[in-house]
């Protein structure tokens, strides 16, 4: 394997690692573990592609297990934002501009080598 592709690989598993770190604000079952990113990931891409291919038949279930695994992969460089109650302006501008600074910061990471991550993204955060 070409070695920038590699470290590109490397790289892409240790943002992976990133993201896993991310806590949300909502919870496991047991109501004392804090659902993680992948936790959420996971969940929704089961759920999302199970409900669409037999309630939603026409969507694509492939493009919407793509969208699910890498809708807030962002979160990885911006951290979570809780947005549950609402936010103030001022948060949510706060939270764009943190969200399209870790947006382009995956693009300059991958898209020349992996550029299949930074496109899925531009298409569910443009």
């Amino acid at each position: 394997m070409n070695p920038e592709i590699a470290k590109a690989c490397t790289d892409l598993g240790a943002l992976a690692f990133r993201f896993a770190a991310i806590n949300r604000v909502t919870h496991w079952p047991d109501l004392t573990t804090l659902e993680s990113d992948t936790d959420h990931t996971v969940m929704l891409g089961l759920v999302a592609c199970s409900v669409a291919s037999k309630h939603a038949p026409h969507l694509d279930v492939g493009l919407i297990a793509q969208f699910s695994l890498v809708h807030d992969l962002v979160e990885a460089y911006a951290g979570d934002t809780n947005t549950f109650g609402g936010l103030s302006e001022a948060a949510v501008a706060d939270k764009e501009e943190r969200e399209a600074a870790a947006l382009q910061r995956i693009r300059t990471e991958f898209g020349n080598t992996l550029p299949w991550v930074p496109d899925r993204l531009n298409s569910t955060n443009p």
